[in-house]
């Protein structure tokens, strides 16, 4: 809906996206990606970017911020998110910080006693130190993305590791199993083909599964270092 000069009513618009098949086509998270992006770039839906940069300066809470961080991590020119990533980083949230401090006003979590509770909350998970610093990072990035309107961060903050208590992860004591040569023989008499190349791709990679599901068709080369170069834009 776009705002027309003159007129009191909103006005329906409507923009290609891509074409149906043959070049310049998009698979189905390209086109929902480029739909965003088409929207954020004609500024056409004004009113409810007004209504949200008010909300930010009056009180929304951390639970309302996540929504418009995670949308905007997917909209965004640099670096933008997989949508395969989406659900693992939902996830995360609904299960570890959303508990926490959703319903708290934003301004609320960008003070050094609330950041401090959720990180103890995770410690007495018993989830690893990666994990801890990884969700408290997440958590801080909502707080980070809470600008007025002229793009200035409403929250800026500097986080001490240390009166955090952030655990320190230590790449020594990560659990890094391997892969015996029995169990690459098992991958290898799997039934399905599809899911035999996934295992066998899998462990002779390094690759998790959610950066294994993360990959399409593009990420690959016919570069020796495709594996390895696919991984990094998986991860990223």
């Amino acid at each position: 809906m776009k705002d027309i000069e003159g007129q009191e009513k909103r006005a329906l618009v409507r923009e290609r996206i891509s074409p149906i098949s043959g070049p310049g086509s998009l698979n189905r998270s390209e086109r929902e990606r480029r739909a965003r992006e088409i929207i954020a770039d004609a500024q056409v839906d004004t009113a409810q970017y007004f209504n949200r940069v008010v909300k930010q300066q009056v009180g929304v809470t951390f639970e309302e911020q996540s929504k418009i961080w995670l949308e905007q991590s997917q909209t965004r020119k640099r670096r933008p998110i997989r949508i395969t990533t989406v659900p693992t980083i939902q996830a995360a949230l609904d299960k570890w910080i959303l508990p926490e401090v959703g319903h708290l006003p934003l301004y609320e979590t960008a003070k050094y006693p609330t950041m401090k509770a959720l990180v103890t909350r995770m410690n007495a998970g018993r989830l690893s130190a990666q994990s801890v610093t990884s969700y408290f990072r997440m958590a801080a990035a909502v707080i980070a993305s809470a600008e007025d309107a002229d793009g200035n961060p409403l929250y800026p903050q500097r986080w001490d590791a240390n009166k955090l208590d952030l655990p320190l992860v230590e790449t020594s004591k990560q659990r890094r199993p391997s892969i015996t040569a029995e169990t690459m023989t098992e991958f290898a008499r799997v039934k399905s083909p599809k899911y035999r190349m996934l295992m066998i791709l899998a462990a002779s990679a390094g690759c998790r599964i959610g950066e294994l599901l993360g990959l399409e068709i593009k990420d690959w080369t016919t570069s020796p270092r495709s594996v390895s170069s696919s991984r990094r834009k998986a991860s990223s």
